[in-house]
């Protein structure tokens, strides 16, 4: 290989292994960052009552004279409404409950953040849930396409619209498939203990590039001995579809038990002792699909009992991420 070649290749290396570390990031803060965001008051971001898309809808009644267009309008107006509401209660009452970094907790909207900003009150570390999308051209050729998924943000105020600058987002895991607004009490505990248990392993590794799948594997490492003699509970509708009626014929010796929506949010919600299976995306690809692995969480202690590092973009449990699984491979 000439010295021309062999730059070309080292150039290549150094482009991939640049566009997979940006990939995985999910935290920008330098180490003093984090002990700084958690001394500071946390503002856990609501949803304002009174919203963009309902004041279209509230200017369209005003101006409709018919009355089945006024009965329409004021059923989509409720439902926003109601929609809002949900998030409020949903996300408030599981930040009071499970969020633990910071001692002292407000809740504003988004609008009264921003004026807290433009004051220059910076004191102030955010907790906020929103879309973090992009558009990307169809690989069938069809046109642009829009990718998107729920990110929770734990940032300064200061680098709250910065989407570049955040000092660390983490991908919520729709354990449920919930294409809602709000989630449900058990998915937000969940993201929280293992978004809050990230944030404090950066700390100690002392390592901004430690990002949440190293630590999962770290863990595994730790833990996977402790899968002996202990059924896995999964989500039936996260097992692959050929392993829905009988999961425990051929995968993980028997030891994977396939279960209704009630038993995993019961064993989240009441820290019973319990490894569940959860499909834990990690972020989007150039192409927009989601990047998967699958974790295994006791419900207990919330320690990551095992990580499988064949990663595929389906958010399924699939035979060979359940025998990798079985070996603690």
């Amino acid at each position: 290989m000439n010295s021309k070649m062999k730059g070309l290749v080292t150039l290549m290396l150094l482009f991939l292994g640049i566009q997979q570390g940006k990939a995985q990031t999910n935290h920008n803060a330098k180490i003093t960052d984090f002990s700084v965001l958690k001394a500071q008051p946390l503002i856990a971001v609501i949803k304002d009552p009174s919203t963009l898309e309902l004041e279209k809808l509230k200017s369209k009644l005003k101006k409709t004279k018919s009355k089945k267009k006024q009965a329409k309008l004021k059923e989509s107006i409720a439902y926003e409404e109601k929609k809002i509401k949900k998030f409020n209660e949903a996300w408030t009452t599981a930040v009071k409950k499970y969020w633990e970094l910071n001692n002292e907790i407000l809740f504003k909207t988004y609008t009264e953040v921003a004026q807290l900003k433009e004051k220059g009150a910076l004191e102030y570390t955010v907790l906020l849930i929103d879309d973090f999308s992009f558009t990307t051209s169809s690989s069938s050729g069809s046109g642009i396409q829009s990718y998107g998924n729920d990110v929770i943000f734990y940032t300064s105020i200061d680098n709250m619209t910065k989407r570049k600058k955040v000092d660390y987002f983490f991908v919520l895991q729709n354990i449920f498939s919930e294409y809602t607004s709000y989630k449900s009490e058990e998915t937000y505990k969940l993201n929280f203990k293992l978004m809050q248990q990230h944030i404090v392993a950066v700390e100690k590794k002392d390592d901004t590039k430690y990002v949440f799948y190293d630590h999962a594997k770290e863990s595994k490492q730790q833990n996977c001995v402790k899968l002996k003699g202990n059924k896995v509970l999964i989500y039936k509708e996260t097992l692959y579809k050929m392993a829905r009626k009988n999961p425990n014929k051929s995968f993980y010796n028997g030891a994977v038990r396939s279960s209704g929506k009630e038993a995993v949010a019961n064993a989240i919600l009441n820290d019973e002792d319990v490894i569940i299976g959860v499909p834990f995306l990690s972020h989007f690809r150039s192409s927009g699909a989601g990047f998967y692995y699958k974790i295994l969480v006791n419900t207990k202690t919330y320690e990551i009992i095992s990580c499988t590092n064949r990663a595929n973009a389906i958010n399924e449990f699939l035979r060979v991420d359940l025998k990798s699984v079985s070996s603690c491979k």
